[in-house]
């Protein structure tokens, strides 16, 4: 609707017009310190991990910049360096099927040599996550068909609707969904359904593949964050959650206005959107109730980061969910692989991998 038809309504007829609202964080989105308390992994610095997997000997295997890295014990080993932003990547049998930006998705085998998988022109750029059902049956989550995936803030403001699903088999790559809202996380059901995570439009649904063109089922909707990478687990599916809503960035997004002068004429770090960290308080805008009284970063502030990842039931409920709050340090959370009784995390925003035991 036109901003000012819209204005003219509202005055006229204040409840017709409905503002988006952030809802709370309740029953098994509520709040903990658990990813806190969880064991950093990685004792060097210089790591970003973006995401993780582990192959079917328990080896875990993690990406931080244009590398994939084998971890072992408090260090790692760099596996392969792939010329290019490492986006995502999945397990298929006992190798790893890994995106690069620029290039498309490639092979990565357990002695470290690399061989082109698919450099379809679908595949090549924002491949935000990659789900393998059988060997060769692979679906790829493409967040945006114009921007790369370190593009996901600008995305945000210009309220893209270009990302897709792409389908890679023994035929080739075509796309089975577009229109899409920065689709982020993709994983099969053992029916072989798919359920995707979309960003931009705060949940997860459910899309059943041998029928593109049916309605997706919503399995989650208007979540308080906008959702990630999805990993199947024991006892369902682990979802990670880089970013969390809140009401600054909400009043931005209802002003489209507004969102094109901010990419327009300030800095990109400046902008009022969520980041994985918190790294110059200084100069980063204030969001409502984020301020430092008497040097403590108040826990009822608007979070500008967060740590979130939780464990979507079979039933579709949300079963449990691990924080790191405003006041902590682990935050960005973008990759999840479970490992027998353990959790592996990928924090990005905190820079290391997390281990939580005894799920």
């Amino acid at each position: 609707m036109n901003r000012t038809l819209r204005n003219i309504l509202e005055f006229i007829s204040p409840a017709s017009v409905v503002r988006s609202s952030v809802p709370p964080m309740d029953a098994g989105l509520r709040a903990n310190d658990l990813l806190d308390s969880a064991t950093p992994l990685l004792l060097a610095e210089g790591f970003e991990p973006d995401d993780v997997v582990a192959l079917a000997d328990g080896q875990v295997h993690f990406s931080s910049g244009s590398s994939v890295w084998r971890l072992n014990g408090e260090s790692a080993s760099r596996v392969a360096d792939l010329g290019g932003p490492v986006s995502s990547m999945a397990r298929m049998d006992d190798v790893i099927i890994a995106a690069v930006d620029g290039r498309g998705l490639v092979q990565i085998n357990a002695d470290g040599t690399v061989h082109e998988y698919c450099t379809d022109e679908l595949v090549r750029k924002c491949v935000t996550d990659i789900s393998v059902r059988i060997p060769g049956q692979i679906i790829v989550s493409i967040g945006s068909r114009v921007r790369s995936a370190s593009g996901w803030a600008r995305s945000l403001l210009d309220g893209d609707r270009t990302g897709s699903l792409v389908q890679i088999d023994s035929r080739g790559a075509r796309s089975v969904a577009e229109g899409l809202g920065w689709p982020s996380g993709v994983a099969f059901d053992d029916d072989g359904s798919l359920l995707v995570s979309l960003s931009f439009t705060y949940r997860i649904e459910r899309r059943n593949l041998s029928a593109p063109q049916a309605p997706p089922t919503v399995v989650l909707r208007n979540l308080p964050f906008y959702p990630g990478r999805i990993r199947s687990g024991r006892e369902g599916w682990w979802v990670a959650a880089p970013f969390v809503r809140n009401r600054a960035t909400e009043l931005v997004l209802d002003e489209p206005g507004l969102c094109q002068d901010l990419a327009a004429d300030v800095a990109e770090g400046e902008w009022p959107v969520p980041r994985l960290r918190q790294e110059n308080l200084y100069r980063e805008p204030m969001q409502l109730g984020q301020l430092r009284v008497l040097g403590i970063l108040k826990p009822w502030a608007p979070a500008r980061s967060y740590g979130l990842v939780f464990l979507l039931g079979r039933d579709g409920r949300v079963q449990r969910s691990l924080h790191s709050r405003v006041g902590g340090t682990r935050h960005g959370i973008t990759g999840i692989v479970e490992v027998g009784s353990r959790l592996i995390v990928a924090a990005r925003g905190a820079r290391n991998l997390l281990e939580l035991g005894e799920l």
